[in-house]
């Protein structure tokens, strides 16, 4: 998704020459101070860079060995890096200027746990029909998805967006999917700054219950966001509706100043004490009500 929100810029590699770096354009390289076990790849606006390799005492120059340098250009660029082992490497908030920046990484404690299997019975749980096979590949399933949003944050946190006209913007929306209820209409609020805020209300499942959404957001940029909150599904699994915790990523395309089109993709995890994981879309129009 990111490719589609930004500009490819041309990636340089630890190889390049130092003395071949230019005071006019804009480079960042990415370092530790910490040890490196295995390799750190570094992602820049959704694409693999490279990899970190090594460490240094001190602040290293643009193109130095065992690091990643890239070229910078146009605002609300984002980057991420991830460890062999799954460990999720962040970086401070930094102002980017001609010639080279240092981007300092360093390591957070979540690591993934992909290897992690649930122990029970293989017989179905009582009243939901989820065998313990089904028990175990959720849990693997919720812990793949926590590292994934754990990677999506850190991505959003390391560069915040230039914000425009698009901040105090309330939009309502009409479509399809878990940030209606189902079927449905929607409220979505904008901060100034990168949070934002859904509610949703529609029918959903088989008997068309009436199903709510409340959401929050983070906006790495203008028309991309991140949401996490509360609703209520319809899980077949199970057979009934009940509350769930989701997380997902959606873009809102502009077609004109007012209206526009919203696609998202995500997982939804069940709050019962067998935790169920269902896929979840997002697909409507969205009309703007009010803006700065």
């Amino acid at each position: 998704m990111l490719s589609v929100l930004m500009a490819l810029v041309p990636l340089m590699v630890c190889a390049h020459d130092p003395e071949e770096i230019s005071d006019e354009q804009t480079y960042v390289v990415f370092w530790t101070n910490q040890n490196v076990t295995g390799k750190i790849a570094v992602y820049y606006n959704g694409n693999l860079a490279g990899y970190i390799t090594k460490y240094y005492s001190g602040v290293p120059k643009c193109g130095a060995a065992g690091c990643v340098t890239v070229s910078v250009r146009g605002k609300g660029n984002t980057w991420s890096a991830v460890g062999e082992d799954g460990t999720i490497w962040y970086s401070e908030r930094v102002t980017l200027k001609p010639g080279c920046n240092a981007v300092r990484l360093y390591r957070s404690s979540s690591a993934r746990t992909n290897n992690r299997t649930t122990t029970g019975s293989s017989g179905s749980s009582k009243n939901s029909g989820v065998t313990g096979k089904e028990k175990q590949v959720t849990a693997n399933s919720a812990s793949s998805l926590g590292t994934a949003a754990g990677v999506l944050l850190a991505t959003a946190l390391s560069q915040g967006p230039g914000w425009d006209k698009y901040a105090h913007r309330l939009d309502l929306g009409l479509g399809c999917g878990y940030g209606y209820g189902g079927l449905g209409v929607k409220l979505n609020y904008q901060s100034p700054v990168v949070f934002g805020a859904t509610v949703g209300l529609g029918v959903s499942g088989p008997e068309g219950r009436p199903c709510w959404n409340l959401g929050l957001q983070m906006w790495p940029t203008d028309h991309w966001n991140m949401e996490i909150g509360l609703g209520s599904r319809y899980y077949r699994g199970y057979g009934d509706y009940m509350v769930g915790v989701i997380m997902a990523t959606n873009y809102q395309y502009p077609i004109t100043e007012r209206f526009g089109v919203l696609g998202g993709l995500g997982f939804s995890l069940s709050t019962n004490s067998d935790p169920y994981v269902r896929m979840e879309f997002n697909l409507g129009i969205v009309m703007r009500l009010l803006s700065r």
